[in-house]
């Protein structure tokens, strides 16, 4: 279960149980959650996993106040489990974001 890597206590649990009080604190986002490999304090989320061009967003665990498990998906003959994490309002994130590395110089004097 992919969601095991973040630890929700039952204080969280009790505290966020409405929905407002974590509205207050944290804004959601959702993807594909996976534990950084190096590095076990960190999470990254996958916005699209069935995209090829997907951001990635990387966050501290710290700052994961709550998470939710929503469904899973099918595509290219494999499942993915997406999901919802909470990260705390005033966290730093790490947008990843692919691009293709080229030449530009001189692309200006095309036009």
């Amino acid at each position: 279960m992919p969601f095991d890597i973040i630890k929700i206590t039952q204080r969280d649990i009790e505290r966020y149980q409405d929905g407002d009080d974590l509205k207050k604190d944290a804004v959601p986002y959702q993807g594909q959650l996976k534990q950084h490999k190096n590095d076990e304090d960190k999470v990254f989320l996958l916005l699209d996993p069935l995209s090829n061009n997907s951001s990635m967003l990387e966050f501290q665990k710290k700052d994961v106040l709550f998470a939710e498990e929503l469904k899973s998906i099918s595509g290219d003959g494999q499942s993915y489990m997406l999901g919802k994490i909470w990260i705390r309002k005033g966290a730093v994130g790490i947008k990843l974001e692919p691009f293709m590395v080229s030449d530009l110089a001189g692309v200006f004097s095309k036009y």
